[in-house]
């Protein structure tokens, strides 16, 4: 889903699943009271809001990037404040050293997102070199994503037939 708005107003599952898996993990995860964070892949920002402010020690900051323009304007009008910003990143980037600090947060979180980056192995890579020394890496990647089992289903529709590729 593309656009910002629609994902903003239909994306109450996924946040929902989110905040289980912060629930299960909060006994599992080291907090500090000044935790630098990134969420990798934090589309209109809701999502990142609602996880972050809860799951978060009061005084932590986030930064929410996503390889949409178009998803972090959206987050960036609705939900930046001194603790949260949210920046345009292609995680997969060779060439981050130039804007980006390595070491420089002390969790990378990242919920749904990277079952649809190409480059898996160069995603992490950057997460890993992006993250203190001793931080942690938490994701959450389904084994199969339920579009890719739909999809040649519902191209076969005559509804949905004009979107499949």
């Amino acid at each position: 889903m593309r656009d910002p708005k629609t994902y903003h107003n239909y994306c109450d599952l996924a946040g929902q699943m989110d905040r289980e898996v912060l629930s299960y993990i909060k006994d599992l995860v080291s907090l500090d009271d000044k935790e630098h964070v990134l969420d990798v892949g934090c589309g209109p920002g809701i999502n990142t809001y609602r996880n972050m402010t809860t799951f978060l020690p009061k005084g932590s900051t986030v930064t929410g990037v996503d390889i949409s323009s178009e998803m972090v304007e959206f987050a960036e009008k609705h939900y930046s404040s001194p603790s949260m910003k949210f920046i345009k990143l292609d995680i997969t980037d060779s060439n981050l050293w130039p804007t980006w600090r390595k070491e420089e947060f002390s969790k990378v979180f990242s919920f749904f997102t990277l079952h649809r980056v190409l480059n898996q192995r160069k995603a992490y890579e950057n997460m890993y070199n992006l993250l203190k020394p001793g931080g942690e890496i938490i994701t959450v990647t389904p084994i199969e994503d339920g579009l890719d089992i739909l999809a040649p289903f519902l191209a076969r529709l005559p509804k949905y037939a004009k979107y499949a590729d």
